[in-house]
């Protein structure tokens, strides 16, 4: 490609950036947190630490629980150190991760029975701050509590000891995002410790929970907090990290933190009876024996989850269950496990990484449930840009008691208690909400320009989103961009009854580009036929990490495929509304 070419492009996409920043891309999200919440956890931490209280920090068993959980326990342990002048060893904080088996969040029972006694203050981590505890708790209860999460339960702007900001459900944020605004004004409120201790010191523990719970890559406090937060990781600071990222040379992007160093942490929270460990991990800034041990243990339960998450997606490939599990825009795949290799495990963890590689291959809201281990229901997860909309729909169609889910916008949790009664309700709202879920599907496009584009074009815009997406740390947006592809069909093959793959390539300089496409088959294609097309194409930053998509090892690359007619952008035979890409990539870049 000559350098006018290279230029033009580059020219092309920062104009399309530029653009895109400006419409979509607000300076600060809109949150505030009462001065009267931070005065009281202020004041609860400066009694505990100042009288040799013992503290507890309850977090929740995903990542942005561990991460939130770490945070907090360093904050609290330099806190003491740095304004009330404590050995770390005399700032009494403990932590506990439960076990997912528990079910989610902190139950009335165990607190009075295990904590009450035991601890003078207990901070709430990513639990939710849900009725069902909290309308328990008496005034004294309520002076040794902190409870900081983000889900929406509720407006608790009565409640001192809730630090809850999203009341409307309207923020993606992450509880690791509220420790970092609430240790930012701490630093303001003790000042000898503000002082002391640098603004970016914990933003690394933030960054892994913002990119682990999906906050809103289009905010700006958000990216750069996850840019300045990978950079702190490249510092090494922790043993971790140097086992993880071991190449001191490398710059670290978000595709490195999600792909290697979240699953490993994620499946402690999946998979462990207790995974308490993994913040034992995590707080380690020098490896010894006793921490290479738990790190072991750690990696050995991250191979165990690859395990299980690629048997059962190799199942769902398997015709009778491929072909039930498709209803409408939703795929609900019911995990079998008698008789399966992984029989006797709790494969429950399992099930929201299941959903997510679903969602990625196929482009339609998922969800995968199986039975709870230790309770008489089905219990699993949703993933999907519109999954916390389509259930809330379901749930209309439903009768009392057939199911509960909560979560995020684009990541819930299910129980299931009636699976007939819950698949009449997919059936009856698959039927009458046509238009409803047609408007989830018209979604707009972003394309970076109006003109057709090589397939060695088209990887070199993947390089350079990759490079100008904040200081080249592969920061996606929450949108796709996308352009039109022309390339050659070189080849295809079924993949199942109902999808097939197409073999795209062009050749230049003596070498080969290769895109494969997963798309639904369409009768009135005669794909013999087919040579060269015109396609509409999601870039990605992510081409380096696409070979790493779970699903039966493919190299996938998510995107929106359209077959377009020759030399025409307006009549074209509509492959699939949201597919999945493969894609291997082999060019100079």
């Amino acid at each position: 490609m000559t350098e006018k070419k290279i230029e033009q492009l580059k020219k092309e996409f920062e104009t399309f950036l530029k653009n895109y920043y400006k419409d979509n891309v607000p300076t600060n999200l809109n949150i505030s947190i009462d001065e009267r919440k931070l005065t009281d956890m202020f004041a609860k931490l400066e009694y505990a630490i100042k009288n040799d209280k013992k503290i507890l920090i309850f977090g929740d068993y995903d990542v942005d629980g561990i991460s939130s959980t770490t945070f907090t326990y360093e904050f609290i342990k330099t806190l003491g150190m740095y304004q009330f002048g404590k050995s770390p060893k005399d700032v009494l904080v403990d932590y506990v991760i439960p076990s997912r088996y528990e079910n989610y969040g902190i139950d009335y029972d165990r607190y009075i029975d295990d904590f009450q006694k035991r601890y003078d203050y207990i901070i709430i981590l990513d639990n939710g701050s849900h009725e069902s505890f909290y309308g328990k708790l008496t005034q004294k209860d309520k002076s040794k509590i902190t409870i900081v999460d983000h889900h929406p339960n509720g407006n608790f702007a009565k409640e001192d000891c809730i630090i809850n900001p999203n009341v409307q459900g309207d923020l993606e944020i992450s509880t690791g995002f509220l420790m970092q605004k609430i240790f930012e004004r701490a630093r303001k409120h003790f000042e000898d410790y503000g002082k002391k201790v640098k603004p970016y010191q914990f933003l690394d523990l933030a960054a892994m929970s913002m990119i682990s719970d999906m906050a809103n890559l289009n905010s700006k406090i958000v990216r750069n907090y996850i840019v300045y937060g990978i950079r702190y990781m490249e510092l090494r600071k922790r043993a971790i990290y140097k086992e993880v990222f071991k190449n001191p040379n490398k710059k670290i992007t978000l595709s490195d933190v999600s792909f290697n160093l979240i699953p490993m942490l994620n499946s402690a929270g999946r998979l462990a009876q207790d995974p308490t460990f993994a913040v034992d991990v995590l707080v380690k800034k020098r490896a010894n024996k006793e921490w290479f041990q738990k790190y072991i243990q750690l990696a050995e339960m991250n191979k165990l989850r690859k395990d299980i998450l690629a048997y059962y997606l190799k199942n769902f490939k398997k015709k009778d269950i491929f072909e039930k599990s498709f209803k409408g825009n939703l795929i609900t795949y019911f995990l079998n496990e008698e008789g399966s290799r992984y029989e006797g495990y709790n494969v429950i963890g399992i099930n929201g990484l299941i959903a997510g590689e679903l969602n990625k291959f196929f482009g339609k809201d998922a969800i995968s449930v199986s039975k709870h281990p230790f309770s008489n229901y089905l219990a699993g997860s949703g993933r999907g840009s519109n999954i916390k909309r389509q259930l809330s729909k379901i749930y209309e169609y439903c009768k009392e008691g057939t199911f509960e889910f909560g979560g995020h916008n684009q990541a819930v949790g299910i129980k299931i208690y009636d699976r007939k009664e819950f698949e009449k309700g997919v059936v009856k709202y698959i039927e009458n909400e046509k238009d409803f879920i047609r408007s989830l599907e018209e979604k707009q496009r972003y394309y970076i320009t109006d003109r057709i584009y090589s397939l060695d074009e088209y990887a070199l815009l993947c390089k350079m989103y990759s490079d100008m997406s904040e200081d080249g740390r592969n920061i996606k947006f929450n949108d796709p961009f996308y352009v039109k592809l022309k390339a050659e069909v070189i080849g295809y093959k079924e993949y199942s009854r109902d999808y097939m793959k197409l073999i795209l390539g062009n050749s230049f300089d003596d070498k080969i580009e290769v895109l494969n496409i997963l798309t639904k088959k369409n009768s009135e294609i005669d794909y013999k036929d087919l040579e060269e097309q015109v396609f509409s194409i999601e870039v990605t930053p992510d081409i380096e990490y696409a070979k790493q998509n779970e699903f039966g090892n493919e190299n996938i690359v998510k995107t929106q495929v359209n077959l377009f007619k020759e030399n025409s952008s307006n009549n074209y035979y509509k492959i699939q509304e949201e597919e999945e890409a493969q894609c291997e990539v082999k060019n100079k870049l």
